[in-house]
């Protein structure tokens, strides 16, 4: 049986996606984040099942950058990139292709609608509690609701927008101790 182009450019992509996580320490930075946050998302992006969004591969290559194989981040950034790019465009020329773009569009506009409700809860929740007396429960709130605001918005579903180089702002950190 063939594997289609679309497989075997997915499959290129996740040998790349592998090795640049196995550089990496998996209870720090971003990849911490990403297994913490969305585990099914990540597992599903190492098995090659599914093409992650373009600013995730360059978290993970920023935690290289920032880690011992700091010089190589480069280089591997750069094979990823092409890639990503050669399997975006060969699962970008399916027939289900635009389909599959809404569906996920969709799901993004759904899980960041309950995102800002989660968020709502519990502002309210930290409001109660600080107008009942119970600062520590009030100071817990705000601390979960702190780590679970996101400190920029969900990448965009594959294809919303095209992988290009961005620069990095130090504004959002992943979670962890700062240096």
């Amino acid at each position: 049986m063939e594997i289609s182009a679309p497989g075997r450019e997915l499959a290129a992509f996740t040998v790349e996606l592998r090795a640049l996580t196995a550089e990496l320490d998996p209870g720090a930075g971003w990849f911490a984040a990403f297994a913490r946050r969305a585990p099914a998302e990540l597992e599903t992006w190492l098995a090659g099942l599914d093409l992650p969004p373009w600013d995730v591969v360059a978290d993970l290559v920023q935690d290289l950058a920032t880690g011992p194989g700091g010089r190589a981040a480069r280089e591997r950034e750069g094979r990823l990139r092409a890639s990503y790019a050669a399997a975006a465009a060969a699962q970008d020329a399916r027939p289900a292709a635009r389909d599959d773009l809404l569906r996920r569009v969709g799901l993004a506009e759904h899980a960041a609608r309950e995102a800002v409700e989660r968020g709502h809860r519990l502002a309210v929740a930290e409001h109660s509690a600080r107008s009942a007396g119970h600062g520590p429960e009030a100071d817990r709130l705000a601390r979960r609701s702190m780590t679970r605001a996101p400190c920029r918005p969900a990448p965009a579903p594959r294809g919303c927008r095209t992988p290009a180089p961005r620069e990095r702002t130090g504004e959002c950190r992943p979670p962890g101790p700062r240096s």
